[in-house]
């Protein structure tokens, strides 16, 4: 069995990460479950231990659960993060600039260059697009779109000047903002896009697996010692939500398609 917990892994917390898994192991010890991992799984990419067949554990974003991995993963829960941005186990993506922008709204941006953290994204790239795609009528809306590869590396462009505008979740907003402030100093939120549900926790597992990782993961929620691990994360509790709460990810696609805008550009 391996364990991958990727989405917010940031090397700044990779201790809190660590604590976390180990408070989930033990429930699912308690449970009668053997064979469960010690450690988390950090020397693979995230697609390739989404593949892994022995997958015990792991988080993805709602874009590629819905797409590439549509008929790979088993959701598990969604979670809900005490971050602004974040409610009722569903966050809006902040769209954000630098204060040296004198751009107020979305559509002064017009001509800019955006940045995305990659196109298999539901927060940097979907969501975003989903927010442009009334305002580009059909024509390409940004003078230039790269790609950073990471919402820490998509603000880091916003602060070098390298990039306008980018899109990122509130949960690595509130991360880079405790760990490492200097990405969010002097950015704004420009506007907040459309709502779809939380990154999920996801297995290869049997039906009698998730229900133990699901019951896992509600008493590490309730457990008093994993209170501060909780808390330095920003994870409030789980709720557990079905595929199809997840298929507004592809009505929010089907929405940009449907005004011709396939692409962010």
């Amino acid at each position: 069995m391996i364990v991958s917990l990727p989405m917010y892994d940031w090397t700044e917390c990779e201790h809190l990460t660590n604590a976390w898994w180990r408070g989930i192991r033990q429930e699912l010890i308690k449970q009668g479950l053997t064979s469960v991992p010690k450690s988390l799984l950090r020397t693979r990419s995230d697609s390739d231990a989404w593949r892994m067949p022995d997958l015990l554990l792991s988080q993805t974003c709602g874009y590629p659960l819905t797409h590439d991995y549509a008929n790979d993963l088993t959701l598990v829960a969604t979670p809900d993060y005490r971050v602004e941005g974040c409610a009722n186990y569903q966050y809006q993506s902040l769209i954000l600039c630098h204060d040296r922008s004198p751009n107020l709204t979305l559509a002064e941006f017009k001509g800019s260059t955006a940045t995305i953290n990659d196109v298999a994204s539901q927060s940097g790239f979907s969501a975003f697009r989903h927010s442009i795609a009334p305002l580009a009528q059909g024509a390409a809306f940004f003078e230039r779109v790269t790609i950073s590869g990471g919402h820490r590396y998509s603000m880091a462009a916003l602060q070098s000047g390298d990039a306008d505008i980018c899109a990122v979740d509130p949960e690595s907003f509130a991360l880079a903002k405790r760990y490492v402030p200097g990405l969010t100093q002097n950015l704004r939120i420009v506007t907040t896009t459309a709502p779809a549900p939380c990154l999920p926790y996801v297995t290869h597992a049997s039906s009698q697996e998730v229900a133990r990782l699901q019951h896992a993961l509600f008493e590490a929620c309730e457990n008093p010692a994993l209170e501060d691990v909780r808390e330095q994360l920003f994870i409030g509790d789980f709720t557990f939500s079905s595929r199809s709460d997840y298929e507004r990810i592809l009505d929010m696609e089907n929405d940009a398609i449907a005004l011709h805008y396939p692409d962010l550009t």
